[in-house]
């Protein structure tokens, strides 16, 4: 099990969330968790019958792709399961959420219950993705990135193959996050830095080099 960090800027791990408004909603909505859901419903989509596995992972900006994931999961016969919850990092980190006024430990509960989930499934793919604003200034970037490859490194003892999509090096942290996951070797694609008519189709042009399903 993940243990909770600990930084010199972040008191036992502690991170406060900015307020935010809900995320674009490109997934249906029981497959977004709000801030209190804790129970993980199926949201299984791609090739239903497929003999792969995809786990889509993270907080809501891992839906924000989801249309053409969950065609390219078509095409190549990947069962896709999404696993998302709102304002929850990938990182291994306990936030304080101002929506809620309080430590947000349903977002621990869940993310840890999901790792142990995809621990047992050991899916073919995993593709993760946070947003690197969450933290705000609370957290040190090198924190941050830290505690980002600790659930990476979990994520990548369970799964085939792990691809992280970005935020991208236009922060301090964006770089430094870029920085961790290069050192350990863990495949990423930056999707932020495309336009946004093109993201669909250039995304699912570097899963297929990545995963090796290219024709």
């Amino acid at each position: 099990m993940l243990g909770i960090g600990s930084d010199a800027g972040v008191m036992s791990g502690l991170i406060p969330l900015p307020r935010s408004g809900p995320y674009p909603d490109s997934v249906p909505s029981d497959c977004l968790l709000t801030r209190t859901q804790i129970v993980q419903p199926e949201c299984a989509f791609g090739d239903l019958d497929g003999t792969r596995t995809m786990v889509l992972f993270g907080d809501g900006t891992v839906t924000q792709s989801f249309r053409a994931i969950d065609g390219y999961a078509k095409a190549h016969g990947y069962r896709l399961l999404v696993r998302a919850k709102t304002a929850c990092p990938v990182a291994d980190s306990v936030p304080f959420d101002a929506d809620l006024g309080r430590t947000y430990q349903e977002c621990l509960v869940w993310r840890l219950s999901q790792l142990a989930a995809i621990d047992a499934l050991a899916p073919d793919v995993v593709l993760a993705s946070q947003s690197d604003t969450l933290p705000g200034a609370t957290a040190s970037d090198a924190y941050w990135a830290a505690q980002t490859s600790a659930t990476v490194g979990r994520l990548r003892s369970a799964a085939g193959q792990v691809v992280f999509l970005t935020d991208g090096p236009s922060t301090l942290r964006g770089a430094a996050v870029e920085r961790a996951l290069d050192v350990a070797r863990v495949a990423r694609v930056t999707t932020s830095e495309w336009p946004l008519s093109l993201r669909g189709k250039l995304l699912t042009a570097e899963l297929a080099e990545l995963l090796g399903d290219l024709p």
